[in-house]
């Protein structure tokens, strides 16, 4: 035990023992890695960041949601937001439909960039600061978008006002098509919070009939709460916060399929041959319908029941050209 306490204690020198040295060297590489996977980090965050960011501007585009942007122009263009709405029944107003889920064209600009993220396989890179910069441009993207298209709508709004002639002009929608367009506003500004997004619903509400607003505002809210739930999943790496479904009061239909695409109850049916329906012709009209009108040479009884005869025929013939009666 004494000689290898004397080795042990011989072996230390001025710079320490063999071990301690050793034990040094490695700290010092360990330290070189840390800082070499820290720069790599560093690095795939900054790329990721901006390879998030092209995509969004590459998916939420003007052509990608072009047909909901035409909507703006009212009129027929309208047609192309409608979707079936949730109706619900008001004791002091009666029945009030409200919207469900967010329009098809801005839905499909979403999943066209969650599919290109999930593509890319870059999901686990995806950290809260990560989306929380995606989140960003993405409102970005839709306020630019949007906004540009609304501005244009109330530049030729204000034109109609001071020129009622003018045929260009309008952003005064039909009230189902703005409901639709601020509940489409108030989604995206749940899933992608952002003051522009917020002024942008704002700026909708002025466009609509106040009464009606103040009496969707709070059911809006609830689906728009409802909405972001459903699609939660599927834009999970889009979204920086989750909403729990807990403290929403769910409808009964809330676990169901809803079903979005527009119904047609009872369409009027369009005969191939077009013809006059028996039940629109007056009474009167049928019952004269019925009997012909008699021939005027046939009004006198006495000539109807005389059988024609070539006697005769040649009597009155030979009478006025040949004067028989002289």
């Amino acid at each position: 035990m004494g000689a290898d306490q004397g080795y042990i204690s011989g072996c230390d020198g001025p710079e320490g023992p063999p071990l301690s040295r050793k034990n040094g060297a490695g700290i010092g590489m360990e330290m070189e890695k840390e800082e070499v996977l820290l720069d790599a980090s560093i690095y795939a965050h900054a790329v990721c960041v901006e390879y998030c960011k092209w995509l969004a501007s590459e998916c939420i585009t003007t052509s990608a949601i072009s047909d909901y942007l035409d909507a703006f122009a009212g009129g027929m263009q309208s047609l192309r937001l409608l979707t079936e709405w949730q109706s619900i029944e008001m004791g002091d107003v009666g029945v009030v439909d409200v919207p469900m889920t967010l329009s098809a064209p801005l839905h499909t600009a979403l999943f066209s960039l969650a599919s290109r993220i999930t593509d890319a396989s870059i999901s686990h890179l995806l950290s809260k600061t990560v989306r929380k910069t995606l989140s960003a441009a993405i409102a970005g993207r839709f306020y630019e978008i949007l906004s540009a298209r609304i501005g244009a709508s109330r530049e030729k709004s204000a034109e109609s006002v001071a020129s009622p002639t003018s045929p260009s002009a309008s952003f005064h929608l039909p009230s189902r098509s703005s409901t639709q367009i601020l509940f489409d506003c108030r989604v995206l500004n749940a899933m992608f919070p952002d003051e522009r997004l917020k002024s942008l619903g704002s700026i909708v509400e002025s466009h609509m009939d106040p009464f009606d607003v103040s009496l969707l505002s709070p059911l809006i809210n609830t689906n728009v709460r409802l909405s972001y739930t459903r699609s939660q999943v599927l834009f999970a790496s889009l979204l920086v916060e989750t909403i729990s479904s807990k403290d929403i009061e769910l409808p009964t239909s809330y676990s169901k399929v809803q079903d979005i695409v527009v119904h047609v109850n009872q369409p009027s049916r369009i005969p191939m041959i077009p013809r006059l329906d028996r039940a629109s012709i007056p009474t009167e009209l049928k019952k004269s319908s019925r009997f012909p009108k008699e021939n005027k040479l046939l009004a006198n009884p006495q000539q109807g029941n005389k059988a024609p005869s070539l006697s005769a025929f040649y009597d009155r013939i030979s009478s006025s050209w040949f004067g028989g009666n002289n």
